[in-house]
């Protein structure tokens, strides 16, 4: 390493059951890196405070994708509750 480089040490928040966001002061601004609800993701920023909309937005969208997710499941669920599984299966246009 050369005189200079310097360390930058990252910064870290707990979120609470082992979730956490990190960040670290870069050329560009800051860079992060979060782990929420098993989920990773890393983003760049220019200033500090954008860390907490770039991560609210984050887990908005996590959010929605889960719920889609979850009504799709629910609405399989319901036609194989109905209609068993091969009936289920030719209806959605599946090999069984």
């Amino acid at each position: 390493m050369t005189e200079e480089f310097q360390k930058v040490k990252p910064t870290t928040y707990p979120l609470g059951d082992g979730d956490y966001v990190t960040f670290v002061k870069t050329a560009n601004g800051y860079h992060f890196w979060a782990e929420i609800s098993g989920d990773h993701t890393q983003m760049e920023v220019k200033e500090e405070s954008e860390i907490a909309n770039k991560l609210a937005e984050y887990c908005t969208n996590q959010n929605t994708d889960h719920t889609k997710k979850a009504m799709k499941h629910e609405a399989v669920a319901l036609r194989i509750k109905e209609g068993g599984l091969e009936k289920t299966s030719k209806d959605l246009g599946e090999k069984k």
